[in-house]
Formats: C-alpha cells, sequence, structure tokens
C-alpha cells in the first residue's frame, strides 16, 4: 500500500515534469508560419572555399554563395556565365630583308585567297618589310603553308634569347632597357610565366648581347640565365580573348571586374599553389588586364577544352583579399565570404544561432535573377530522434547528403531526389609493383572478383550498387559507348594467369619466379561502403589463392602516406567525375611519378596519344571518336578496377519544396524539384518553399510580365 500511495502522489510531479519536458523540446520544435527554407546538416561549415574540394554542406554554400566564369545547361552544354565570351587569336609576323620582298610575300598569300577560310586566315597586312597574318582557327601548321610561297632569300634572320631569373623578370628588364643602347635591336618580347622572357633581335645581335650579359653580370644575386636559342624568320603568339559581363556585382556592392578575376587566376597558378585548378592552365604562359572587363592571355599552346578550365573557375572579391596576407586572413574570409552567386551569407543570423544554424539570404542584384526563396536556413542537428521530431513537426524541408552516413529515416512526407551516378568506386593498381605489371594478370583479378555479388554484399540499401557506365560523366554528349560489364569468370582468369607466367602450387598462385601472388589493399577505413567491398573483394581473392591483406586507414593517410608517394599495392578509392573530356593529369605518363594524379602510373602511347588529340580539336565527331577509343582503351589495359558509380541523394517534404526558375520576359517556372542530365545541382540556385508568400512573390513578379508578353510567349 505504501508504493501504491507514493506512486498516486507522484503522478501528478511525474505529469508536470513531462510537461516541462515537452514543452523545453517543443520550443526548439515549433510549427513555422513563415516561408524560410529549411535543410537539414549534421555540421555547420567552416569555411567556403570555392578554390578547394568539399562536400556536403559546405560545398552547397559555397556554390550559392560564388559564381563561376562558365555553367553547364540541363543538357550539359557548356555556357558563359560571368564569362561572356573567351576567343583564341593566333597572329604571325614574317620578317623580310627588304621591302620589296615583303611585297613579293604579300601577293604570294593574296593569290591564295582561296585556302584563306581552310587556313582559319582572318587577315594579311603588309607594314613595310613586315607581313603581320591573323588567324581565328589557331591551327599551328597555318603559317607554314602561308609561308610556302615566301623566297626563303628575302626572309630576314631573327635570334631568340631567352632569359630566366629567380624572381620577376618584367620589372628587371624594363629596368635594364631604361639604360640600354642596343635596345633598339628588340623586335619583340614573350613572356612566359613570371621568370622567363624571349627576346627576338634583329641586327648587329653581339653588340645587344655584350650590353646584357654585362648587365646581368653586375646583378648576380637575380641568378640570371641567358640562352642564345635558335634564329627564326617570323614570330608567332597565340592570343586569347576574355570578355566578362559588365552588370555583375560582389555582395558587397563593388563591381565585379577583371581585376577579381586576374587575382584569383594568380593565386590558383602561383608556383607554390596546390590547387586542383592549376593543371588547366599551364597553357597559359602570362594573363594581363586589358580593360575593365577584358582580359588577354599569351598561350604556350592551343588548348582546345580552355573553357572547361574557365569553368571550373569561381573568382575571389580582389578588394577584399589583395591585404589578406596570412593564413589566418584568408580563413576569416572563408569563414563569412563575399560573392557574385544568387545567394549571400547573413553573418548577423548566423551568428545568432550560434553551431545550429547557417543563413542565407538572396542577392537582390543577382545578374540572372533574384532567387524567389526568402530565406535559406541550415539547420544542424546530429541527433537522430531529434532529427525525426523536427521532420514530423514540419520543421524541415529537405535534407542534404550526410557526408557518409546514409540518408536518415525522416518519414512519409519525404521523398528521395537522386543526383546523377558521379561518383565512381574503383581498386587503383600500383603498375610499378612486379605483381601487377601484366595487364593479362590485372584483367584476370577483374574476372575472379564476382563484382555483381560483391556490388550486392556491399550495398547498404535493397538494391544492388551499379557498376560504372563509362570513364567520363554520364550521358556526355561525346561518349556514349558503355563500358562491358566485368563477367565473373574463374576459367578465363586462370587461363589469363598461365599466359602471363603465372602457377599454381597447393592452391595458391605464383607469378613468375615462384613469388607469391600476395598485395596489399589499402582504403578509407572511416568509409563504411568501401570497407564492406574491402573485405569482399579480399574474400574472393582468397578463394582463388591470392593473399590479400587489408589496410584500413585514416582518408588523410591514405592520401599522404599511400597515394602521394606511391607507397601501396592496390588502393580502393572513389573519384567525382567532372564535366569535361579532358583526362590527361589522370592516365597521362607525363604525370605517373610520385604526387601526380596518374596514381596507377599508366605509361601507354596510344593512351597519351589520345589524351593529346582530346586536348588538340574542337570538332565534335573527332571528340567523340577519341574519347571512345581513350575509354576502350583504358577498359582493355586496366589500370583500374572500375567497381560502382554512384549518386548522392537528398530528402525533400514532398509537398513543400519546388523549383522557380526565371525564364525569358521576367515570366518564372513553379515546378517539382527535377534531376536533368547536368544533375540535381543544375537547378539548385532556384529551390523554394511552397508557402503563399512565396507564390504571392511568384504571381507579382509574373503578373506583369504576363501582360507585356506577346500573346504567343
Amino acid at each position: 500500500m505504501f508504493w501504491l500511495r507514493l506512486v498516486w502522489y507522484s503522478l501528478p510531479l511525474g505529469v508536470a515534469a513531462a510537461a516541462v519536458w515537452l514543452t523545453l523540446q517543443a520550443r526548439e520544435f515549433e510549427y513555422r508560419a513563415d516561408s524560410d527554407l529549411v535543410l537539414l546538416i549534421p555540421e555547420r561549415p567552416a569555411a567556403f572555399n570555392p578554390l578547394a574540394p568539399s562536400e556536403g554542406a559546405a560545398r552547397d554554400v559555397t556554390e550559392l554563395i560564388y559564381d563561376r566564369m562558365m555553367r553547364r545547361d540541363d543538357e550539359l552544354i557548356l555556357r558563359p556565365n560571368l564569362l561572356k565570351s573567351l576567343e583564341y587569336r593566333r597572329r604571325t609576323t614574317f620578317y623580310f630583308t627588304g621591302e620589296k620582298e615583303a611585297e613579293k610575300a604579300a601577293a604570294k598569300i593574296e593569290s591564295s585567297k582561296t585556302e584563306w577560310a581552310a587556313w582559319g586566315l582572318a587577315d594579311a597586312v603588309r607594314e613595310g618589310a613586315l607581313i603581320h597574318i591573323s588567324q581565328t582557327l589557331p591551327q599551328p601548321e597555318a603559317p607554314d603553308r602561308v609561308a610556302e610561297g615566301f623566297d626563303p632569300k628575302g626572309l630576314a634572320k631573327l635570334l631568340r634569347v631567352r632569359l630566366t631569373l629567380k624572381g620577376a623578370v618584367k620589372p628587371s628588364l624594363q629596368s635594364f632597357l631604361g639604360g640600354s643602347i642596343e635596345k633598339g635591336q628588340i623586335q619583340h618580347t614573350r613572356y612566359d610565366g613570371d621568370r622567363v622572357a624571349d627576346l627576338f633581335l634583329l641586327g648587329d645581335t653581339d653588340l645587344f648581347l655584350k650590353e646584357f650579359e654585362l648587365y646581368y653580370r653586375s646583378n648576380p644575386n637575380l641568378e640570371p640565365l641567358i640562352e642564345v636559342a635558335e634564329t627564326t624568320s617570323r614570330i608567332s603568339t597565340l592570343e586569347m580573348t576574355l570578355e566578362l559581363r559588365d552588370d555583375v556585382v560582389w555582395h558587397d556592392g563593388e563591381a565585379f571586374t577583371a581585376d577579381d578575376v586576374l587575382f584569383t587566376y594568380e593565386e590558383v597558378t602561383r608556383p607554390a599553389a596546390m590547387s586542383p585548378l592549376k593543371e588547366g592552365f599551364a597553357s597559359i604562359a602570362r594573363l594581363e588586364k586589358a580593360g575593365e572587363y577584358t582580359l588577354r592571355a599569351d598561350c604556350r599552346e592551343y588548348y582546345a577544352p580552355m573553357a572547361e578550365a574557365w569553368e571550373a573557375l569561381a573568382p575571389l572579391p580582389e578588394h577584399r583579399l589583395k591585404t589578406a596576407v596570412s593564413p589566418a586572413d584568408w580563413a576569416a574570409f572563408f569563414a563569412a565570404p563575399v560573392g557574385t552567386g544568387p545567394f549571400a551569407l547573413d553573418p548577423e543570423a548566423s551568428a545568432a544561432s550560434g553551431k545550429d544554424e547557417l543563413v542565407l539570404r538572396p542577392n537582390e542584384a543577382y545578374f540572372r535573377g533574384k532567387p524567389l526563396q526568402p530565406r535559406l536556413r541550415y539547420r544542424v542537428i546530429a541527433d537522430p530522434e531529434r532529427r525525426l521530431l523536427a521532420s514530423r513537426l514540419g520543421n524541415i524541408d529537405g535534407c542534404l547528403p550526410l557526408g557518409r552516413e546514409p540518408l536518415p529515416d525522416l518519414g512519409p512526407a519525404f521523398v528521395a531526389a537522386s543526383d546523377v551516378a558521379r561518383y565512381h568506386t574503383f581498386v587503383a593498381w600500383n603498375l610499378d609493383r612486379e605483381l601487377f605489371q601484366d595487364s593479362r594478370a590485372r584483367q584476370a583479378l577483374a574476372w575472379l572478383a564476382d563484382v555483381p555479388k560483391v556490388l550486392a554484399d556491399a550495398a547498404s540499401g535493397p538494391e544492388p550498387l551499379a557498376g560504372c557506365r563509362g570513364l567520363f560523366f554520364p550521358d556526355s554528349h561525346f561518349c556514349q559507348a558503355v563500358l562491358p560489364a566485368i563477367p565473373h569468370d574463374r576459367e578465363a582468369a586462370e587461363r589469363a594467369l598461365t599466359d602471363a607466367g603465372w602457377k599454381r602450387r597447393g592452391g595458391a598462385w605464383q607469378y613468375p619466379e615462384g613469388k607469391a601472388a600476395a598485395f596489399r589493399l589499402a582504403y578509407d577505413r572511416a568509409n563504411r561502403q568501401h570497407s564492406r567491398l574491402a573485405e569482399a573483394l579480399a574474400a574472393h581473392w582468397r578463394e582463388a589463392g591470392i593473399d590479400v591483406a587489408l589496410e584500413g586507414l585514416d582518408w588523410a593517410q591514405l592520401i599522404e602516406k599511400r597515394l602521394a608517394p606511391r607507397e601501396f599495392d592496390a588502393a580502393l578509392l572513389e573519384w567525382e567525375l567532372g564535366f569535361g573530356r579532358d583526362q590527361f593529369a589522370v592516365w597521362h605518363s607525363s604525370r605517373a611519378g610520385p604526387g601526380g594524379a596518374n596514381f596507377s602510373g599508366l605509361r601507354n602511347a596510344v593512351v597519351d596519344d589520345l589524351l593529346v588529340k582530346l586536348r588538340a580539336t574542337e570538332v565534335e565527331d573527332e571528340i567523340r571518336r577519341h574519347a571512345e577509343a581513350l575509354q576502350a582503351q583504358i577498359h582493355e589495359l586496366q589500370p583500374c578496377l572500375f567497381l560502382c558509380e554512384t549518386g548522392g541523394a537528398m530528402l525533400f517534404r514532398a509537398d513543400a519544396v519546388k523549383q522557380s526558375r526565371p525564364k525569358t520576359a521576367g515570366a518564372r517556372s513553379f515546378d517539382a524539384v527535377s534531376t536533368g542530365r547536368a544533375g540535381l545541382y543544375a537547378g539548385r540556385p532556384w529551390w523554394v518553399r511552397d508557402t503563399a508568400e512565396t507564390r504571392r512573390l511568384l504571381e507579382e513578379e509574373t503578373a506583369p510580365a504576363a501582360l507585356a508578353a506577346p500573346p504567343n510567349s
């Protein structure tokens, strides 16, 4: 009876305590009457740097804050964005011994005018003893075709002299020219980066060289290197002109100009920079500002996919960062950045929420049209139960991918929107290891692993993981061919190993000279799917008689201790497929050493040739032929065992989130969130919460446009 009375009298206290607890918990999850779009994230990002790789919420916010120079449309076609136009032009000047010789050569060029279109020749102008030609198609062989009819005796000879300094060459050279007596012999100066200059001389070059060498001998601190190179009768320069939009402003109201692009380019390409974007600009020798919204580049060579390099560049504000001198200065900017993108960080609202929330507001002056969404909030809720409670109370509208975690269960009100399969998971073989040098052995390893079963066992959901379809971004217009599926064929594998000189001893394989077939497979132990894949693969290979040791490492250790120095046998990795066709950095022989992106160490002349051809042509049929041939060659050589492709997914409240893109004449769409060929994020700036307020804003924007538009618009 005592216990019964105790429970009876304590019950009101328990109910009161529970009510207090529920009130405190529900205070955080009150029903919203606002138009905010709230996305669930596992943690608040600390930095938003568009020049470094990122994922999850950091990537999502970064892409909204900064705009890129080029962008992909829904059909994966590259379109101008901040960059209005990009044009290559090759200019060549021929030097003759006199005006009569130049006049004869000009007549020859004029008589070949029917060939000008094939050469890409725009014009040919004689200026005294010089002839200047300009090409809109920068074919390097065109000047040779033009010069075929010239009399060699009438051509003058210029001497090329190369100056290399340890520091900036241009200020030093300008200082020399200020006091030079013989500088009149310089016909042209061409810079290659900041430390190298080529001088082209005509006349008494001996006098100039004595003066030149004397000057730099008296400045040994510059560590000058003077090289006298070949003679030539012409000077060719390959120029690239970039025109920017003139109606773009930064979030702080400052105009976006060529200064910002030049500043960002120099940051990406400086010698100590580790940016993955650096490779794309290797063909540019020097970039200079040529106007408020114009830049001009001197190029070392023609690079057909140059627009792809600019596509990856998101400019930074020069006026904000030119005084940044320390890592702390840069970190402070990336924590509270200023961009030109469709949304801007709201530092006050974000700071008021502490670590639990990040708030973005639409860019009122966005040149593609102000986003309709009034406010965007990223809500940090790490606890699964609190996530579920928040979603059921209507306080969450969507959920971004949670890193390596699977998407949470937020209840039946949420539907998944899948991105395209842009991530490849594969095993990279170190081809410098004797075990993997024969492509037949690598092919046999693929056949010994029952890949469909491995993928089924490793899948985290009810559906098996899908195999890799191709080497390039899915549905790329320049490569429609599909990689063949990997069969499980033990007999074919054993024949291939035998042909490669392997022998079976007591159930175990040995490769030539009786060495045991054994290797170590490194993988990211924090990635649960990779752990399952590594264990399943190792089990299949062990069963077939190959000893495999697993090495689970932290991701940073895997990169720094294994991949960068190439101290690994095999590694289970994942990479994201870019939109572009240029895979030079990944497969070319020149990138196979330590620190290179070709970490398999593939060295193959056919592959190298195809990679160079893909960089040299803009003809669609040729691009398609070379891309598909490259994919077929990589499949045959098997430098990697491509396992599966995956795409991220997001959860949306089915009745809450729409997509509202600006259209012509001021109209807007108002549709369900969709995934096109370019992926889920192609429509990312235009996601909007479907509320009475946003529909009112939509009506206000579209009504005047509808009245002004023609009947059939």
